[in-house]
Order: C-alpha cells, then sequence, then structure tokens
C-alpha cells in the first residue's frame, strides 16, 4: 500500500497570454506539484471569476453529496499507469465510497469541500519529476 502526504494549496499561476493556469500544491518537505488548469478553472481557483451569480458544477456536486447524507472526507492524488488522477473519498453512515476524478477537478473539489488534500509517493515521484517552469515563462 501507497504512503501519502500532506499537500497544501500554495498559488494558482495564471498564464497572462492564454489565461492557463497551475494549481501549485506544497508538502511539508518543501516539494511542489504542479496540477495544469484550464483558464476558466484557474479563474474560478484564483478567486478572478466575474461570474459571481452563475453555479459552478463542482460546488453543486459538493452541495448533493451533502443533502444526501455523503461527507467529503479527502482527496488523494494517485497515479493511475502513467496518469494523475485524484480519489475522492465520500463517507455515509459506516460506509465509504471512492470515485475518481481529474486531478484538477480534485484540487477544485478539496478547496470547495474544505477538505484534506493529500499525495501517495507513486503521484509526487511522477508529478515532481518533471521540472518547474522558470520565472517569466509560459506556464505550458
Amino acid at each position: 500500500m501507497s504512503r501519502v502526504k500532506r499537500i497544501e494549496l500554495g498559488d494558482i499561476r495564471i498564464c497572462k497570454r492564454c489565461g492557463r493556469g497551475r494549481a501549485n500544491l506544497l508538502t511539508d518537505d518543501g516539494d511542489v506539484v504542479a496540477i495544469p488548469l484550464d483558464p476558466a478553472r484557474a479563474r474560478v481557483l484564483g478567486a478572478a471569476a466575474t461570474d459571481a451569480d452563475l453555479g459552478w458544477l463542482s460546488a453543486i456536486v459538493v452541495q448533493r453529496l451533502q443533502q444526501d447524507g455523503n461527507a467529503v472526507q479527502e482527496i488523494v492524488l494517485d497515479l493511475d499507469g502513467q496518469a494523475l488522477r485524484a480519489l475522492v473519498s465520500c463517507r455515509r453512515g459506516a460506509e465509504l465510497e471512492v470515485l475518481a476524478c481529474t486531478p484538477q477537478e480534485g484540487v477544485e473539489i478539496a478547496t470547495r469541500a474544505g477538505v484534506p488534500l493529500y499525495a501517495t509517493d507513486e503521484a509526487l515521484a511522477h508529478a515532481t519529476g518533471s521540472p518547474a517552469a522558470p520565472s517569466g515563462e509560459t506556464l505550458h
């Protein structure tokens, strides 16, 4: 079984040229996991969204889970083959259900639900294996 480490959202970087971004997730050890974000999600997570009267699907998903008696417990970034995925753990009474989604969705759900975010050792090794973009360059 894989070990997991707690990670926290450090910041959201948004490319001024194209609007795409990345969420920089930090471990206590100083490792950085960069999750690429599409422009809309980067704006929402970066608190620069202007469509305040529109709901977002992730907010409704979290709300509906809670209405159905499911509590989102945690999000774990994991490696599925050579791709990162997020595993969302929901508890309803004594039942635990684990759902998979993209890492981008996992970061957004963790942010909206206010739940802890973790990464397996394999996911950290995969995600930190590529160098981060130097300052001043595009993010992709």
